[in-house]
């Protein structure tokens, strides 16, 4: 039977929140046996929005993995302990690029879910699954801490040496990567993109910045912080909330921040506080709908949720109209927008000119747009 996709993300919610709610207990299991709640549109959902291994651990942990038959269990397993392993070498990884960094005494603030990871915001390290290790370092050191990195073996996703490469918009530089290195290094010079990036500075980041037991050089941003870069990166940067869509994964880290956190002391630090009320709000109703909703009285929250659980209910129509949406975006935004600034921008025109020379850029962005949209 087809759980209807609010429904089933908000079950999936419950799940992930057995720890602080172990009253959810019950009412899971009767309805993953009963069939109310389908097993297998929940372990989907958890696929896609990448929380399988919380999934795993939080059923593990409160004794309902017996609900699901054997295979599923030894699959969700498998990705578990994949994912516990990958996740200790992503960790290894920041201590050995931490060596040369330290030599030049080059201070960083790890980000997003490596910073989660490395403040041991998850009972477990196999909880979290991350794409990339990204941190944050003082403009000064911004392309000096690349080409140590270069110098130690790490590639631009073009190889091109040089801080040419750089978008003048751009926050971080290139990906860098190394062979049998298990993640992707992304080092940022500002935290979030350019257009939020008066609202939340480096500055911020690193006035609160709590450095990791243990480790040289190594620091976290406070829970605040934390919370507002996920915040601004999921709802505001990937159009969460302009495209009315959402990550579990996003709201899940998102989640276990508010606990930690003051909401007010979030809003006065936010631009946008109708967004982040509908975030609050969105986490609230996810994790904890037995509770009293935050900003329910809220009538921007109200009818924007309205809206949002429309769209949900009619993916199919969603996935076409913001399809279209994006590929104009990409088009006229990203590829003209360029465009059109290299005429009066020389830094643009080096920008586009470099990528223009580069086989490889034509490659990468065939593969972009083929995989989006086709």
């Amino acid at each position: 039977m087809m759980t209807k996709p609010t429904v089933l993300f908000m079950f999936a919610g419950r799940c992930l929140a057995l720890d602080n709610h172990p009253e959810f207990r019950t009412e899971i299991r009767e309805k993953l046996v009963s069939g109310e709640a389908d097993m297998d549109d929940l372990i989907w959902l958890c696929s896609n929005h990448l929380v399988i291994p919380v999934l795993f651990l939080k059923f593990r942990k409160h004794g309902l993995l017996d609900v699901f038959p054997d295979e599923y269990v030894e699959q969700l397993k498998a990705i578990y302990e994949m994912n516990r392993d990958r996740n200790l070498k992503i960790l290894k990884q920041i201590d050995e690029i931490s060596i040369p960094l330290n030599q030049e005494n080059i201070s960083r603030v790890y980000l997003k879910g490596t910073g989660n990871l490395l403040d041991n915001l998850y009972a477990d390290v196999g909880e979290r699954m991350i794409g990339d290790i990204d941190f944050l370092v003082a403009e000064k050191d911004f392309e000096k801490a690349a080409r140590i990195l270069m110098n130690q073996g790490y590639l631009t996703p073009l190889q091109i040496d040089g801080a040419d490469i750089l978008s003048p918009d751009h926050h971080h530089f290139p990906g860098l990567t190394k062979k049998d290195a298990p993640a992707c290094v992304e080092i940022h010079r500002i935290p979030v993109g350019k257009k939020y990036s008066k609202q939340f500075t480096a500055g911020m980041v690193f006035s609160e910045a709590k450095p990791v037991a243990g480790k040289t050089n190594v620091f976290v941003p406070s829970d605040k912080h934390k919370f507002i870069l996920n915040f601004i990166h999921s709802r505001l940067s990937d159009s969460g909330h302009r495209h009315w869509k959402s990550s579990l994964r996003d709201f899940y880290d998102g989640y276990l921040l508010s606990e930690k956190v003051n909401r007010d002391e979030v809003l006065n630090v936010v631009e946008e506080k109708t967004k982040a009320r509908v975030f609050f709000y969105l986490i609230d109703r996810t994790f904890k709908p037995n509770e009293n909703e935050t900003y329910i009285d809220d009538v921007q929250v109200k009818r924007y949720i309205r809206i949002y659980d429309w769209w949900q209910e009619h993916p199919k129509l969603y996935n076409a109209y913001f399809g279209i949406i994006d590929f104009f975006s990409l088009i006229f935004g990203a590829y003209l927008g360029k465009l059109i600034k290299s005429v009066y921008s020389k830094s643009y025109r080096q920008y586009i000119w470099i990528r223009l020379k580069n086989p490889k850029w034509y490659k990468e962005h065939f593969l972009l747009v083929k995989n989006k949209f086709f």
